[in-house]
């Protein structure tokens, strides 16, 4: 009987939360920190290749591992906003098949200066 390693994504911790709502910004940028780990546990040692973000449909934020040994990656970003709902995504990814995500859904306020300007 051959063994079958059984294999768990990385994991990835957000700031903002998602489990804590949408931001509601009035910026154009939007500051966005975690940390990406691979899982631990029994079979060959996961390591981490990269991390990148995208918001909406535009890739904004990519950081390689540092060397082949990483199963972790800390990552700031100032990711930019168009006005309204935004979608952040955050991949972290272990190689070309195999890579987690979490997302969330940013607001970006319109300017109230701009909407009296209009009238």
């Amino acid at each position: 009987m051959a063994e079958v390693w059984q294999r768990d994504p990385p994991r990835i911790t957000l700031t903002p939360d998602p489990a804590k709502g949408a931001p509601v910004v009035d910026g154009e940028r939007l500051r966005v920190e975690g940390v990406a780990q691979a899982a631990t546990g029994p079979g060959p040692r996961h390591r981490l290749r990269d991390l990148f973000i995208f918001v909406n449909d535009q890739k904004v934020y990519f950081k390689a591992a540092p060397d082949a040994e990483t199963g972790r990656l800390e990552f700031a970003a100032d990711v930019p906003l168009k006005p309204g709902n935004n979608v952040v995504t955050v991949f972290a990814r272990e190689d070309e098949e195999f890579q987690s995500h979490r997302s969330f859904v940013a607001h970006r306020r319109v300017a109230e200066v701009a909407a009296q300007g209009a009238k």
